[in-house]
Parts: structure tokens; sequence; C-alpha cells
């Protein structure tokens, strides 16, 4: 089954982010959190601000997991990974002029620049 097109505004920061070279996963593939999760996919997710569609939320992805890993020394790497993810896709973001409004450990919300 194909995966539905994301909305323009999330197509558009998706666009940006793959642009960065970022790996923008699809927003509807099950996040794994089993003993293979290290198979499954890193990169990014974007999909609707949970309180304004308009706005696009960017969720790192590490070995399959979404949310920030826990301060224990067992997921340095993972922790480290997302960081970086996170950064990689603030810069891209507000480089190409959308701005960041929040910030959580889930991700972060983005504004489109004004059109």
């Amino acid at each position: 089954m194909p995966t539905p097109a994301l909305p323009d505004v999330h197509a558009r920061a998706a666009a940006v982010l793959t642009a960065a070279g970022l790996t923008v996963l699809d927003a509807d593939t099950d996040t794994d959190t089993g003993a293979d999760a290290d198979a499954d996919g890193t990169g990014v997710r974007v999909r609707p601000a949970p309180y304004d569609p308009g706005h696009s939320f960017v969720v790192p992805v590490v070995h399959g997991r979404e949310n920030f890993p826990p301060p224990l020394a067992e997921y340095d790497d993972r922790r480290s990974a997302w960081i970086e993810l996170m950064q990689a896709a603030r810069n891209a973001l507000t480089d190409a002029g959308w701005q960041r409004l929040l910030r959580t450990d889930n991700g972060a919300e983005f504004r489109p620049p004004a059109s």
C-alpha cells in the first residue's frame, strides 16, 4: 500500500531535510522497540505539530526508536545520534527560514517561512 503524501507544508519541510542529507522516514511506519530494533531506520519523521497542523513537528528516529534516550550509559550512542539528528534538522530548517517554536524530548515544532 503506498504511503499517503504529506500535506504541502510538511512536504516542504521534508524536502528541506532531504536536501540537507537527512533521511526522511515515513510518518506512519511502525516504531520497533523490540530486540531487532537496530535493523530499523535512522532518520527523521515529519508530521503535523500537535497544536497547529500548519506547523511541522520533526522527530528524530535512531534504530527505529523515537524519543530522547534516558541518561544511562548503555544509551550513550543512541542519545548522541538523536542529538546530532535534531541539530542537523534544526540547522537545515532554520537556515531555510523556518522558525523553531517548541523543543521536547520527542522532537521539535517548526513554523514555515511566510510564503
